[in-house]
């Protein structure tokens, strides 16, 4: 893998603390507080917490951080009687938890525990903006894991939208289809997508819907409704018709929970 300029070896990272993590919690397995450190990012609290990291870390990891540092870096003035200036001091947006949670993704050490949709779109926006390669292909995959995509299928999809994921969007809006969209809870995720994006889901639920009807009305022999009685068609419930009209190559995942509503 390119170094993007930095030639420099990774420092060795002395751990300072246990590495111990609980479901939901960001507990960090390395402080940030290396002595070998040559940079500091300055979080965006209102006690401003200092991460004292690797500069050849930070460059290979961040395309963004890379041209950075290729810049020249003016030092701060050292205090009064100190015989070496500070490190250069880099003030960032965001909070301490998310600049934490990005440096545990690359760093060496244990991903962050996210297990919230919360958390995965806030974790994206920064990685997304700093240019963070890694932690960004990992909270992709995370975003359309089985948890989010079978409890939050809508949420999921407004997130991916909102942030231009053309594959995690996709696969999202085929697990809406077991759901009524517009009876979904009303999520803030959904400000942050355009009308164009929800007018997609929309009319992949209205051509998966006349589909479906489509096929009972042309093809009776093959489906019949759950709660009607004699003759030898199968009865099929909503989701294996929404299965069985879906076109070739389309790729659905099988396996989704019946709704309770039968055709």
């Amino acid at each position: 893998m390119p170094t993007r300029g930095a030639s420099a070896a990774l420092p060795p990272l002395p751990r300072t603390c246990t590495c111990t993590q609980t479901p939901g919690t960001m507990v960090p397995g390395y402080e940030f507080n290396a002595s070998d450190a040559d940079v500091v990012l300055v979080s965006n609290d209102a006690e401003p917490f200092e991460f004292r990291v690797h500069k050849c870390v930070l460059a290979v990891a961040s395309p963004f951080f890379c041209t950075m540092f290729s810049l020249s870096q003016p030092h701060d003035p050292g205090s009064t009687g100190s015989a070496a200036p500070s490190l250069p001091r880099i003030p960032v947006s965001e909070p301490k938890r998310v600049i934490e949670a990005l440096l545990q993704f690359v760093y060496p050490i244990p991903d962050p525990a996210i297990s919230t949709l919360e958390e995965v779109a806030t974790m994206l926006g920064a990685a997304l903006k700093y240019e963070f390669e890694c932690p960004v292909a990992s909270l992709r995959k995370l975003l359309v894991s089985p948890h989010f995509l079978q409890s939050q299928p809508v949420r999921v999809f407004a997130i991916a939208c909102r942030f231009d994921l053309d594959d995690e969007a996709k696969t999202a809006s085929r697990h809406t289809l077991r759901a009524n969209v517009l009876d979904c809870p009303l999520s803030d995720d959904l400000k942050h997508i355009s009308a164009y994006s929800y007018h997609r889901l929309l009319d992949l639920h209205r051509r998966r819907a006349r589909a479906a009807q489509e096929l009972i009305v042309y093809a009776p022999d093959r489906v019949k409704c759950a709660l009607c009685t004699g003759g030898g068609a199968r009865a099929v419930s909503r989701p294996e018709v929404v299965e069985g009209v879906r076109g070739p190559g389309e790729g659905a995942p099988r396996g989704h929970a019946d709704d309770g509503r039968h055709f």
